[in-house]
């Protein structure tokens, strides 16, 4: 090989990027039948519902990540279970939905709840995980 194409292949070398720390565990996956490409494709239905808004225009963020989790962490206290679709209001603005499907995101990456789907392209369904049903966590 020339020299130029050694240092691209050091510079930029191929293969699998390894994540470890905060990322989702083995086990979580093991734990739940939904996918994130289940839920990203579920998202994007509620997404799509919406109407279609083209207007460029700067504002401010009316919404929170703190605020979104309580609102889901209140819904799901309050109901125990409930279609992931249900979190998302027709009328909410999209940057509101964003924000709500990364709360989701945090909590199932928390252990809060759990995500599940009886059969494929279904309707997802979010249950809160209880003290005794949360797996055992090696940190």
């Amino acid at each position: 090989m020339g020299e130029r194409e050694v240092d691209a292949r050091n510079i930029y070398p191929r293969g699998t990027i390894e994540i470890s720390g905060n990322g989702f565990d083995q086990e979580l996956l093991d734990n739940t039948d939904v996918t994130l490409f289940d839920l990203v494709a579920s998202f994007k239905k509620i997404l799509d519902r919406n109407k279609k808004v083209t207007i460029h225009r700067v504002v401010d963020i009316s919404v929170t990540l703190e605020e979104r989790l309580q609102f889901v962490r209140v819904k799901l206290t309050e109901q125990n279970e409930m279609l992931f679709a249900e979190l998302f209001a027709i009328e909410d603005d999209k940057v509101v939905l964003i924000v709500t499907f990364i709360a989701i995101l945090e909590l199932i990456r928390d252990r809060f709840l759990q995500a599940n789907q009886s059969e494929t392209f279904g309707d997802i369904t979010l249950l809160k995980l209880d003290e005794q049903r949360k797996p055992e966590t090696s940190d």
